[in-house]
């Protein structure tokens, strides 16, 4: 294609004026406000929303895990030793099978949580029962354990989002609270209805009552959503 003078003079001239003389807004060199972002392609949305759904089937998957946990142990009498090993060897194949696919499986999520249940029913009792550490003890040493896990997970930089979108690393550090809040759970409701002799009926009522407070907070206040999900898991 050819140019003549006039067109080959324009565009010389154009290129060296500045953004003020174009009547430009915004400097060009700001490529990357106009550019649309890339999403980063490790991090994979398989985490549900905290919706009144989703905390439903959260206690409905924590009550059949528990109930499933000691139906063997206790009620077939297979024993703690046998039904851990069986039962959290389920919970780490299924786990793996979460960490790898990259979309949100329904099924499969809800499988990893009530199994993480099971676990932590099973962990709190071999804790509280064969070592003998009792209630008080097992929840200071798992409530240390969990603090830690949060810890390291705040320092690695991942998000702490508990909900869509994650990293497979976050995703680990996200079950792996899981797991010690939910033990820390089962430890803490034994306290209060055999410790303290409060009953089922009465913790159940008081856990309940928290976990009403925790969704005000969370609808009404600025508290962080991370800190009350954390607390009302347990």
């Amino acid at each position: 294609m050819t140019y003549t003078t006039d067109v080959v003079n324009e565009i010389k001239t154009t290129a060296h004026m500045s953004d003020e003389e174009l009547g430009s807004e915004k400097p060009v060199e700001a490529a990357e406000d106009v550019i649309a972002p890339v999403e980063d392609p490790k991090v994979i949305k398989k985490i549900p929303p905290l919706t009144p759904i989703y905390w439903c089937e959260k206690m409905t998957a924590t009550t059949f895990g528990e109930t499933f946990a000691d139906f063997f142990s206790q009620t077939l009498g297979f024993g703690y030793g046998a039904t851990s090993t069986v039962l959290l060897s389920f919970f780490a194949v299924v786990l793996g099978g979460q960490l790898y696919v990259k979309s949100y499986w329904p099924n499969l999520f809800w499988l990893v949580m009530a199994s993480s249940s099971v676990a932590g029913t099973l962990i709190s009792d071999f804790i509280d029962r064969t070592l003998g550490w009792g209630s008080p003890l097992g929840m200071g040493v798992l409530l240390s354990i969990l603090l830690v896990i949060i810890g390291i997970w705040k320092l690695t930089g991942e998000s702490m989002n508990v909900a869509g979108a994650m990293t497979r690393k976050a995703e680990a550090f996200y079950w792996s609270t899981i797991l010690v809040s939910n033990t820390l759970g089962t430890a803490l409701g034994d306290f209060m209805s055999d410790s303290l002799d409060l009953g089922f009926g009465l913790s159940t009522g008081i856990i309940g009552g928290l976990l009403v407070i925790c969704g005000i907070l969370a609808y009404f206040t600025q508290v962080s959503h991370v800190l009350l999900f954390w607390v009302a898991l347990c």
